[in-house]
This record gives C-alpha cells, sequence and structure tokens, in this order.
C-alpha cells in the first residue's frame, strides 16, 4: 500500500493553487504550520511538530537541529524556517 503524507504547505498559496478537496484517503500523517502557532511563538525553535491526525509526530531532540517557528510567512500564513544546513524534524 502506497502511503500518503500531507502538508499544508504555503507553497500552494504563493502558487495560487486551486486545491479543492484535500485528499484524506490512505494519508499517514497531516502536519499543519498553522497548528504549530498552539505550541510557540515567533522565533521559537520548535521540537516537536505534532501530527493532525495523532499518529506520527515530527521531532528532534537536539536544539541545535531544530527549525524556527515563522508567524507569518507568505501571505500571512505560518510555516517552518530551516537553515539549510543542519534543520531537521
Amino acid at each position: 500500500m502506497k502511503k500518503r503524507i500531507l502538508f499544508s504547505i504555503v507553497f500552494a498559496a504563493i502558487a495560487n493553487f486551486a486545491l479543492g478537496q484535500i485528499p484524506t484517503q490512505d494519508l499517514e500523517a497531516w502536519y499543519r504550520p498553522e497548528e504549530l502557532a498552539e505550541d510557540y511563538s515567533q522565533g521559537d525553535l520548535v521540537s516537536v511538530w505534532r501530527d493532525a491526525m495523532g499518529l506520527h509526530d515530527l521531532s528532534t531532540a537536539s536544539s541545535s537541529y531544530r527549525p524556527s517557528f515563522e508567524s507569518s510567512l507568505e501571505h500571512g500564513l505560518a510555516g517552518l524556517r530551516f537553515d539549510g544546513g543542519n534543520d531537521e524534524l
């Protein structure tokens, strides 16, 4: 069975892509950046990104590898900023 993971991404808004209905059948995980605001403030280092389905949280133990939470990226949407070096979840 093919596994599918859904990220609600800023890219869709930037590209003005009309999503219509988001497919949810056979999803393994769903990571919603806007839900990060419940746990983090602007510039905080993100240690856990909770799966909206409650199945597969993403995390990293080392603070030096954590991306930062950005409350307003393109079009005012929340997201993560990775440094392009060693950040991971």
